[in-house]
């Protein structure tokens, strides 16, 4: 079943984020939205995808983006689900693991919807702590969201010279 993430941010008529609402929809779903004189409504749309963990588990999850910038989706550049080896323990027996990647490109609070806490984040090869929560929406279902805090690069993304590369980052999640 295709569904997608959305994530919608409202903010007042003097650019402050006065609320943000997270939530799962089908192609055929329709909302309302309104909003007051001199105030804006910024919506991301991500395609929800599904793999298996090595274990038979299914995780869904889609990237948001940058979500303090108006452009949050921006920043994504590729999602995609790979089973890949990981070193575990004293011995260095290797486990199988799911592996969420997100190619992005910026910095600052990273969101993605996830239908399970990833077990472990890497940012560029190296471990960063991260937030998993679940809230009930209006419909009565749980919407799973992984939050993270992308630091800035050691080498500055902007300016970038006219037809110079994009300097971008692998995100990765870890689910067992």
């Amino acid at each position: 079943m295709l569904q997608f993430a959305v994530y919608g941010s409202h903010f007042t008529a003097d650019g402050f984020l006065e609320s943000t609402v997270f939530s799962l929809c089908g192609p055929d779903d329709a909302t309302t939205v309104s909003i007051k004189f001199k105030e804006a409504a910024l919506f991301t749309i991500s395609p929800v995808t599904s793999a298996a963990t090595p274990t038979g588990r299914t995780i869904r999850m889609a990237p948001i983006g940058l979500v303090d910038m108006f452009n949050s989706g921006g920043a994504v550049r590729s999602f995609s689900f790979t089973v890949d080896e990981e070193q575990r323990g004293e011995d260095g027996e290797e486990t199988q693991v799911l592996v969420a990647k997100t190619t992005m490109v910026g910095d600052g609070r990273f969101v993605a919807y996830s239908s399970a806490a990833p077990s472990k984040c890497t940012i560029a090869g190296k471990e960063v702590t991260f937030s998993f929560s679940r809230e009930i929406n209006e419909d009565g279902e749980g919407v799973g969201s992984v939050t993270v805090e992308v630091p800035e690069e050691e080498e500055p993304f902007w300016p970038r010279s006219k037809g110079a590369p994009e300097s971008t980052r692998d995100l990765i999640f870890y689910f067992e």
